[in-house]
């Protein structure tokens, strides 16, 4: 959401689930708002608020429907996981990054940040983005990463297979 204000004041946003189905929650982040918990798939009435210094107000409400779709890395994406990665990624190993099964590996690397001194700022993947996506970093050993390049002590994956993981991100909802 966007909104200006004719003076220049500086605005504030707050954000409501008017209806829908019970159990979830939005986290509004300025102009933006995300569901911090899901609630059942269904038809939401989402409302905004948009405040000026002043207390000048204005609102919006509109419609979301939300899918019964799960979240999974897709069968391409997945099988170079399998392939490639698997061998250290298992629960509890190489920095606890788990990648099988789909669902998980997605829970993982979705928005979720590096672990390790001085890579913790670090999204290991960025929905929409696969420059700013760390797993593309580590792949590709790219300079100013934590460690070395992945998969560790293998050969780099073949671009094709960087190309297919990069598609998937760039492909992702953000």
């Amino acid at each position: 959401m966007t909104a200006t204000d004719p003076n220049g004041d500086a605005l504030t946003y707050s954000w409501a689930i008017a209806s829908g189905p019970a159990g979830a929650s939005l986290l509004g982040a300025g102009a933006s708002a995300t569901f911090s918990s899901p609630g059942g798939a269904g038809d939401y009435v989402v409302a905004a608020k948009v405040t000026d210094v002043h207390g000048a107000s204005v609102s919006l409400s509109f419609p979301i429907h939300v899918s019964a779709a799960i979240c999974a890395v897709p069968d391409a994406v997945q099988a170079i996981f399998v392939n490639r990665c698997n061998s250290c990624h298992i629960l509890n190993s190489a920095g606890g990054l788990h990648l099988s099964p789909p669902t998980e590996a997605y829970a993982n690397l979705v928005g979720q940040h590096a672990v390790g001194v001085g890579c913790t700022a670090e999204v290991r993947v960025v929905p929409g983005n696969p420059a700013a996506s760390y797993l593309i970093a580590k792949l590709r050993g790219a300079a100013g990463i934590c460690g070395v390049q992945m998969p560790r002590g293998r050969p780099p994956l073949p671009e094709a297979e960087i190309n297919t993981i990069e598609a998937w991100i760039a492909g992702l909802p953000h």
